[in-house]
């Protein structure tokens, strides 16, 4: 029997900006959705691109993909 999970492979994309070419650096687990990721409470590093900050981040611009949306709805 075949199994049915898939391997997602996480990755974070740079782009150089004075090249063509991608850098992909490849993570152990995916980066937090929000705050709600235990891995927020327990950031104390606080460095660029930390867990704290990529969960900001990300809640920030879904709450903001999702106010844009619910204008449009509402302007539709």
């Amino acid at each position: 029997m075949a199994s049915t999970e898939i391997a997602i492979r996480h990755v974070v994309t740079f782009r150089e900006p004075t090249f063509c070419d991608r850098i992909e650096v490849p993570l152990v687990r995916p980066l937090p959705k929000n705050t709600l990721d235990p891995r927020y409470v327990t950031c104390w590093d606080h460095r660029t691109a930390g867990d704290c900050r990529e969960a900001e981040l990300a809640e920030d611009i879904h709450e903001l993909r999702w106010e844009r949306d619910h204008m449009l709805r509402v302007m539709r």
